[in-house]
């Protein structure tokens, strides 16, 4: 063995012949393009792969809001849509994604420990406006629907 820089073997006095690397020919017929980090479905594909990769290792949700954050900066905005997170932009959001983002919201106050206002007040931070219209039909969702308020009023009552 001898060390790589060498010019020959130090034993036998082997002149080592320079190795030549092969070069790739580079394909002229492509053309430039901007590259913008910040297009949303740029944003969304690299959420996608991100999210594939957390089902495929098995690793908790929090996982893919980390290395999200992580590469570009900024929090996701997540959305429950069909039981899938999906990477909603808040500029754009349509009612269903606004609905999903409170769900989401929801869930996480839930999982924390926090009261549901916690999603109500995020939801602002996010849209700009307090969350209306399906609040009370996502909040019967997680507590088990109809028959839970109404067993709440009967306590309530006595």
């Amino acid at each position: 063995m001898y060390e790589t820089g060498a010019p020959c073997c130090p034993e036998c006095k082997y002149v080592i012949p320079p190795q030549e690397r092969a070069r790739q020919a580079i394909d002229g017929n492509g053309h430039l393009v901007e590259f913008d980090d910040g297009d949303h479905e740029y944003r969304r594909s690299i959420w996608n792969l991100i999210e594939a990769e957390r089902e495929a290792m098995n690793y908790a949700p929090g996982w893919s809001w980390f290395r999200f954050k992580e590469r570009f900066g900024v929090e996701p905005i997540i959305a429950e849509i069909a039981g899938r997170s999906e990477l909603v932009d808040p500029a754009n959001a349509t009612a269903e994604e606004r609905e999903g983002v409170y769900r989401h919201l929801l869930r996480v106050a839930k999982t924390k420990g926090f009261k549901d206002g916690f999603a109500s007040h995020r939801y602002r931070d996010i849209f700009g406006v307090w969350p209306t219209g399906f609040v009370s039909r996502v909040r019967d969702e997680f507590r088990g629907g109809i028959a839970w308020r109404l067993n709440a009023k009967l306590r309530g009552a006595r």
